[in-house]
């Protein structure tokens, strides 16, 4: 399980212990909170954590499961990362996306979505912005992921599900003379 944009680890050390026959690696740019990620999960015999980029992603077809926490937002080259991760993931493998959503036509403002208005000024503090539901699935079907299924967390939170088909590489009789 790889969990792109993991910060401190915090989502690992809940997740990894109740799956000790699975691995979890963790990569986050940023060194201090792989530190932390590190001394969090020092006694998860299961959890590693590297520091890198999304951008800069480089595994073929080693994970099942991929997870994105709110890190597309900060992301510049978002098609190019939602790539990198269908390169990743085995065949059949899943991709998880959570982020905070602001669609047009939808009231962000209402008592509702709380966490997304928090979010919209945290994105826009760090140089980023919240995507559209939309804009979400666009990225994961042009990857070649399967339509998404989008579970609605409330507050303006949102899980994308999306399963990977097949390698990008394989060829099947159809694309033989």
């Amino acid at each position: 399980m790889l969990d792109l944009g993991c910060g401190s680890g915090g989502w690992i050390a809940k997740v990894a212990p109740n799956f000790p026959n699975s691995y979890f690696l963790g990569v986050d740019p940023d060194e201090h909170s792989i530190q932390e990620a590190r001394e969090k999960c020092r006694l998860i015999p299961n959890a590693e954590f590297m520091i890198g980029r999304a951008e800069h992603l480089d595994f073929k077809e080693e994970f099942d499961l991929i997870y994105l926490g709110e890190v597309l937002y900060i992301i510049g080259d978002r098609q190019g990362v939602i790539n990198a991760c269908y390169d990743a993931l085995k065949p059949k493998g899943y991709i998880v996306v959570c982020e905070a959503v602001c669609d047009p036509g939808r009231n962000t403002w209402k008592d509702e979505n709380t966490l997304v208005r928090g979010a919209l000024l945290d994105y826009m503090a760090q140089g980023g912005r919240t995507l559209g539901r939309r804009e979400i699935s666009r990225l994961l079907t042009g990857a070649g992921f399967t339509q998404p299924r989008e579970h609605n967390m409330h507050g303006g939170l949102w899980f994308f599900v999306s399963r990977k088909t097949r390698s990008k590489n394989v060829w099947t009789s159809a694309h033989h003379p």
